[in-house]
């Protein structure tokens, strides 16, 4: 019976393991947030260098078609690379609250005064305002989250942005003879199709849901 106690883990060590794993996930949030960072700088660079060289075409022709719907392809990968990220965010961000939930219930097994507990310190040097020098009341993984939000709605803006201009562009300029004009606009169709189903099925589908989080 005593051998069996001495192998027992006290909450007073599970408490400080439950507190390396919080930080680490908090560690991890960043360093995995620096990963889609790089590809979505990627994704602005090239949309950045198709956007400079359609400023450059100042008459109607095939190539302008092209750019845009190579522009719409960019973006539909800034897309689901700003979809990964919030995910990954927020995966992050329920990780945590995991770790800090078990850790509030096990101070209070342990008898902890309340004001050393998780998530009861007060600082009452904190606002909302972003134009003073005080520390504000705000979560840095949601920051981060928010990220992915404001990304996700730049990148569906230039989508269909684009979308409009080539479909005006190759109306403006359609002839039934010419070919190139009606396959373009059915690629144009068809990576506006994939820009809305994928999405869909990322975010309401079970492909990169948790199995263990309820």
């Amino acid at each position: 019976m005593s051998e069996d106690k001495s192998k027992s883990v006290s909450l007073k060590e599970l408490r400080e393991n439950f507190y390396i794993n919080r930080n680490l996930e908090i560690k991890n949030l960043w360093q995995r947030s620096i990963f889609l960072a790089t590809f979505m700088v990627m994704c602005f660079g090239a949309y950045g260098k198709i956007f400079e060289t359609l400023l450059n075409y100042s008459q109607c022709n095939e190539k302008i078609a092209i750019l845009h719907s190579a522009a719409i392809f960019v973006g539909i990968v800034g897309l689901l690379i700003s979809i990964l990220w919030v995910m990954m965010s927020k995966s992050s961000k329920a990780w945590q609250e995991v770790y800090e939930i078990t850790l509030k219930e096990l101070e209070l097994e342990l008898e902890i005064p309340e004001k050393y507990r998780m998530g009861n310190v007060n600082h009452s040097g904190t606002d909302t305002n972003i134009f003073s020098c005080n520390a504000g009341k705000y979560s840095p993984s949601k920051i981060n989250i928010a990220i992915g939000h404001i990304s996700f709605f730049i990148w569906g803006i230039i989508i269909f942005g684009h979308f409009f201009c080539n479909i005006c562009h190759l109306l403006c300029s359609f002839s039934p003879c010419e070919h190139f004009q009606i396959l373009i606009l059915f690629f144009n169709i068809l990576l506006l199709l994939i820009a809305i189903i994928i999405p869909i099925i990322l975010i309401c589908g079970k492909w990169v849901k948790s199995s263990f989080l309820k």
